[in-house]
């Protein structure tokens, strides 16, 4: 998928191919609904939790992250590989994957996650 930022923010992107991924942070603007509580995907195998434990769309505040592969840059124009957000979502910003910051170890989730489909 390509992203096209406006013209005036090329400049700063110089220097992003030198990233492997990047940090797309979104707008979710057409969840018009929002609940405290939900069944992940839906998924009967999953329990009902709160959706700040979990990564579902319906939430109190539209702001959405996600990693992903940056495959080249071309001026304005950024291509990455799985980005998962509809065509036409508001970027709010583009940042760099840095391991020191971004990584984590001893990491623990939930077993019903292993249950989603990704």
């Amino acid at each position: 998928m390509k992203n096209l930022l406006d013209e005036e923010f090329t400049d700063a992107l110089t220097g992003i191919e030198e990233y492997s991924h990047v940090i797309i942070v979104y707008w979710m603007d057409r969840v018009k609904k929002h609940v405290m509580t939900h069944r992940p995907q839906g998924n009967p195998d999953v329990p009902v939790v709160g959706i700040f434990s979990c990564r579902c769309p319906e939430r109190p505040n539209p702001i959405a992250i996600t990693t992903v592969k940056l495959v080249g840059r071309n001026g304005n124009k950024i291509k990455v590989k799985g980005l998962d957000i509809l065509d036409g979502t508001p970027i709010i910003d583009i940042k760099p994957y840095w391991p020191q910051y971004d990584r984590v170890e001893d990491e623990r989730i939930p077993d019903w996650v292993n249950k989603l489909e990704f």
